[in-house]
This record gives structure tokens, sequence and C-alpha cells, in this order.
């Protein structure tokens, strides 16, 4: 009796041991899948993090340009009514001569 016992006991330990076993086994495959999954994540992180560095470089440039032709487009307003007084003067001057004429 003693012996059915203790050989029941091992198979049922057995049979422990081999779902341990089959379950580490899983445990193993999911880690490996989760660490597989950090490093692609990582290489997008670093991937958008040049992204977001290029953009912002961009950015700056862009926001350098537009104040460029922001400044040219203030002179050229500032030119274009200067160029209209000069015009509204040399109108009003060839009207003055017609009249003497």
């Amino acid at each position: 009796k003693i012996i059915s016992t203790l050989e029941t006991d091992v198979t049922e330990l057995n049979k422990e041991a081999d779902s341990d076993k089959k379950h580490i086994a899983r445990l193993e495959k999911d880690q490996t899948k989760l660490k597989e999954e950090a490093e692609s994540n990582k290489k997008i992180i670093s991937t958008l993090e040049t992204d977001v560095t290029e953009l912002k470089e961009k950015g700056d440039s862009d926001k350098k340009y537009i104040a460029r032709v922001e400044k040219d487009q203030t002179k050229l307003k500032e030119e274009a009514e200067s160029t209209k007084k000069i015009i509204s003067t040399l109108e009003t001057n060839v009207t003055e001569l017609k009249k003497r004429s």
C-alpha cells in the first residue's frame, strides 16, 4: 500500500513537473516576444525622436524665413507708400504745368 501511494505521488509530481515545464516554456516564449517588441519599440521611438528633432529644426528655419519675408514685406510696403507719394506729387506737378500751358 505504501509503495502504491508513493508511486501515485510520484506520478502526480511528474505530471505537475511536466505542466510546470510547459508553463515555463510558454512564459519564456512570451518573454522573448516582449523583448523583441521592446527592441522594436526602441527603434520606433528613436526614429520618432529623430523626426521630431528634424521637424523642430525645420520649424525654426521656417520661422526665420517667415521673419525675413515679413521684414521684406514691411520694406516693400514702405517703398510702395513712398512711391505713391512721389507719383501723387508728380501728378500734381503735371496738372499744374498743364494748367499753365
